[in-house]
């Protein structure tokens, strides 16, 4: 058997439960010591019993923590973003690095990530023009507003499309992101059954006005 090193935290709950087991002790006591329930006590007693002072050890000793991995693989699609995609934005970088199986995190982490390594320039002018004219909602979930933005996303890699976005009132969270062909009935049709399916049902939602909508007698909420 080879040596097993322990932290101070886990030989206190050796010796604990060794005096549980010899019946010096009983379970409570053994619960207090350790700051545990009773349940939680005799689930450790289980586990040492099958696989030893090992089942006590922490598993994740000596691997690297999930952060760190988390950076390790930012730090890598940084480098592959630098090498191959220089001047791509945020969007279709990712849409790239899916295609290629190297992201593992959300198209706004990169794009944060992407503007902190000075990749990417964040267009103000195109900013979602969604209004508080009134006093916001009190919880999450109460309204949820909608809007488009028609721009060249992709920089001339594509045709210019139109970023439909929902917002929740309340928390000022983004709940949807969706690249349509413009900003039609349809597409906001398709972009209500995508939040409705990641989200289920809001109590209100609200788009912008139908001026700027094509499409057969729209009609909005």
């Amino acid at each position: 058997m080879g040596e097993v090193t322990m932290s101070e935290k886990e030989a206190k709950r050796v010796s604990a439960l060794e005096r549980y087991l010899g019946k010096q002790i009983p379970r409570q006591m053994a619960a207090d010591e350790l700051g545990l329930s009773e349940r939680q006590v005799s689930r450790l007693v289980s586990r040492y019993r099958e696989q030893g002072v090992k089942g006590l050890v922490h598993l994740g000793r000596g691997q690297p923590s999930p952060q760190k991995i988390a950076e390790r693989s930012l730090e890598r699609v940084i480098q592959i973003i630098r090498k191959d995609y220089g001047d791509f934005s945020p969007a279709f970088a990712y849409e790239k690095l899916v295609e290629r199986g190297e992201i593992s995190f959300s198209c706004e982490r990169l794009r944060q990530e992407m503007v902190r390594q000075d990749l990417h320039r964040p267009r103000r002018t195109h900013a979602m023009n969604i209004h508080q004219s009134r006093e916001r909602r009190a919880r999450y979930g109460e309204l949820v507003q909608g809007d488009g933005s028609p721009h060249a996303w992709f920089e001339g890699r594509g045709a210019a499309c139109t970023l439909l976005v929902f917002i929740d009132d309340a928390t000022s969270k983004y709940l949807l992101l969706l690249f349509v062909k413009s900003e039609s009935t349809a597409a906001y049709f398709k972009a209500i059954r995508a939040y409705l399916k990641q989200h289920g049902k809001t109590c209100q939602l609200l788009c912008r006005q139908a001026h700027g909508v094509s499409g057969k007698q729209p009609s909005w909420p």
